[in-house]
């Protein structure tokens, strides 16, 4: 079943679907749509009459449902909420965060659609619907590096994590997963689920090294109307 996605369609001001597939290659498309996102459990050859595949992306989620309180205590990563900064620091580490984002790979959508979304985003996590948080660390008055958070039914999910190219390599990343971790702890809270892409080979890496495993893995393909701009 096609299903219009109503937020996605009033932002890109475009008809974008969705549709979830099992084992069938071949869908029918009643209703004309500008986007369809195609979701399904192996990388099969799909059919869809007047669209043509533009992307695809196999996103994976990672778990650890084991959280332990760590020791690690920083006073450089503090909530965002307590600082003075501006979101626009905010926006250009969303930016790096979504670099392997399907919004940024596939070449369809603009830069600016991309660079929109993801502001979009940051402005929805700082108004506490995307995120009960968004933790920054702070180097000589500048973050150079952020991650958010949503707690939801006894789980918690990793939103946006972003450290700056040229302080990458330095632990940053880890120290403000610990920071997430602890303060789920304190919330009773030892689920925690990690969404990125297998393409993103460095993260991937990443959260296996500190124990994280695979808890779903999705394909998900972009079919646009051949006729579309």
């Amino acid at each position: 079943m096609i299903n219009q996605l109503d937020w996605d369609s009033n932002f890109f001001e475009l008809q974008i679907a969705e549709c979830v597939i099992d084992n069938q290659s071949v869908i029918n498309v009643e209703k004309t749509y500008d986007l369809i996102y195609v979701f399904c459990n192996s990388d099969k050859d799909i059919s869809l009459t007047g669209y043509s595949e533009s992307y695809k992306e196999n996103k994976i989620v990672y778990f650890k449902n084991d959280l332990v309180k760590n020791q690690f205590v920083s006073d450089t990563i503090l909530s965002f909420s307590k600082t003075n900064f501006s979101r626009e620091q905010l926006y250009e580490l969303s930016f790096e965060s979504g670099k392997y984002s399907r919004f940024k790979k596939d070449k369809k959508f603009s830069i600016r659609q991309f660079e929109n979304l993801y502001k979009k985003w940051i402005d929805n996590s700082l108004d506490i619907n995307f995120a009960n948080d968004i933790l920054v660390c702070v180097e000589e008055n500048k973050i150079i590096g952020f991650i958010s958070y949503k707690i939801k039914n006894n789980e918690a999910s990793i939103g946006l994590v972003a450290v700056l190219p040229n302080h990458q390599g330095k632990g940053i990343g880890k120290k403000l997963l610990q920071v997430v971790e602890n303060e789920l702890i304190k919330n009773d809270i030892k689920v925690l689920n990690i969404p990125t892409q297998k393409e993103n080979i460095e993260a991937c890496s990443f959260y296996e090294k500190l124990g994280y495993k695979v808890k779903e893995s999705i394909i998900i393909k972009h079919f646009w109307r051949n006729d579309s701009i």
